[in-house]
């Protein structure tokens, strides 16, 4: 089983990806290092970081897919892929095609007040975190992005009939929660 777990910046998908790597020994791969390296190798590819990450999906989302389903015909089995360079509706095109070889859930947080979301990234960031480089006004648009796009992408969710978790409330909680939607096929 290849497990995708997508969705906006800061709504727990790394956190998710080490923890299934940690637990279960499944060795995964972030598409924002292949992202990041796109913009670098190829600066006229589309996007550039801070470009919109529904538009940067728009763009990686077929070359993902297509590689995704390398891996799958080349027998590659029990792997983690996460990162916002996937649309729901690429994810239909997988299951469609092989239904029993990928799972895959979005997060968010569309329920999210933003001062408190702002708070919880504030206060819970590590040392290496990417946004401790940014000013409070920078992660605070972050932050209003975040619910706009999870709210897009919640929609989107519902309408291929993919697992969407809002992380806004009772995160551990909710990260639990797609961690076992996802053991269902571990088990």
């Amino acid at each position: 089983m290849i497990y995708i777990i997508s969705g906006v910046t800061r709504s727990g998908k790394s956190i998710l990806t080490r923890r299934l790597h940690h637990k279960y020994g499944i060795p995964f791969f972030h598409l924002d290092h292949m992202m990041f390296g796109m913009v670098k190798a190829f600066p006229d590819c589309g996007f550039q970081g801070d470009t919109d990450d529904l538009v940067k999906a728009k763009i990686l989302g077929p070359m993902v897919v297509g590689m995704l389903e390398e891996m799958h015909t080349d027998g590659v089995r029990d792997y983690l892929v996460d990162g916002v360079a996937l649309l729901p509706a690429h994810v239909t095109q997988l299951t469609t095609h092989y239904p029993s070889a990928f799972k895959a859930c979005w997060l968010g947080y569309p329920s999210a007040q933003q001062e408190q979301k702002f708070t919880d990234i504030r206060s819970n960031t590590a040392s290496d975190d990417w946004l401790n480089r940014y000013p409070d006004d920078y992660v605070r648009k972050i932050v209003a992005y975040g619910i706009e796009k999870s709210l897009t992408l919640q929609q989107q969710c519902q309408n291929e009939n993919i697992r969407f978790f809002d992380t806004a409330q009772n995160f551990e909680t909710t990260l639990q929660e797609a961690e076992t939607y996802l053991l269902e096929a571990i088990q």
